[in-house]
């Protein structure tokens, strides 16, 4: 028969077992989170390295990286979707005022700067073009004069140009197209006259105005477009002397100059 002081010692045993094996799972537990966060922070260094090599493997991807906002990580399916949703609405807004709508009642400016319509990180005109230029500056010339035509785009060829240089363009266009004018109407009027002095006068203005001479069969020669811009061609005369001469005589200037 056990007595008092045996059964307290059994007791005092067993209570000491049980705070030993607390201890021991609460020892298991602060290793096993301590492993976890050892994991975590590991994983996040070893995606950092890969984010890092990518942006140094590619470095056109490091502005999109950096201008990327880091709100949207946390957006859920229905932010992206909304977001579409407003894009697609914006896109199908027709370019140009209504009938009856005046100017005044134009929207704002679109905004410039990291959040506007150059660098937006994902709206960015710049970016767009990028990424369908290939990364070739001709592919980029062509998509802008598309944009330009009114074949393509939006027709705004005239108030391009006068946007150019500050309206220099279309200004000197102008001045070459009055002087080009007044040139055509000089030779119709000389030729109308039949005097030796107007044919003269006639054959110094064309041989001011006649282009360099080229190679025959030069697709750089502009006799064809000199001439038919100034309303003139060769008369019996220059082709009886080119028919004499051979095809391999003629030039540009010739045909230009003896014009009668």
């Amino acid at each position: 028969m056990r007595t008092a002081r045996s059964r307290q010692a059994e007791a005092a045993a067993k209570a000491a077992e049980k705070v030993a094996a607390a201890l021991r799972a609460a020892a298991d537990v602060a290793a096993a989170e301590e492993r976890q966060h050892a994991s975590g922070s590991q994983q996040d260094e070893e995606r950092a390295k890969r984010q890092r090599a990518d942006a140094a493997d590619l470095p056109f991807w490091k502005p999109c990286l950096e201008a990327t906002p880091p709100s949207v990580a946390t957006w859920d399916l229905k932010q992206w979707r909304t977001q579409e949703d407003e894009e697609q609405q914006r896109r199908s807004m027709k370019v140009g005022l209504p009938a009856g709508q005046s100017a005044g009642a134009e929207p704002l400016p679109p905004r410039t700067g990291k959040e506007g319509y150059l660098q937006h990180w994902r709206r960015g005109l710049i970016g767009a073009v990028q990424s369908w230029a290939r990364g070739c500056k001709a592919h980029v010339v062509s998509m802008i004069v598309a944009l330009i035509s009114s074949e393509l785009g939006f027709g705004i060829e005239s108030e391009v140009l006068a946007q150019l240089k500050g309206g220099q363009l279309v200004k000197e266009a102008e001045t070459n197209a009055l002087v080009v004018d007044r040139a055509v109407a000089a030779l119709s009027a000389l030729k109308r006259i039949g005097t030796e002095q107007a044919r003269c006068e006639y054959h110094i203005i064309l041989g001011a105005l006649a282009p360099p001479m080229v190679a025959v069969g030069d697709s750089s020669g502009m006799g064809r477009r000199v001439s038919a811009r100034l309303r003139v061609h060769r008369g019996r005369r220059a082709r009886r002397r080119c028919g004499r001469a051979g095809a391999g005589a003629r030039t540009h200037r010739q045909q230009t100059i003896r014009c009668l």
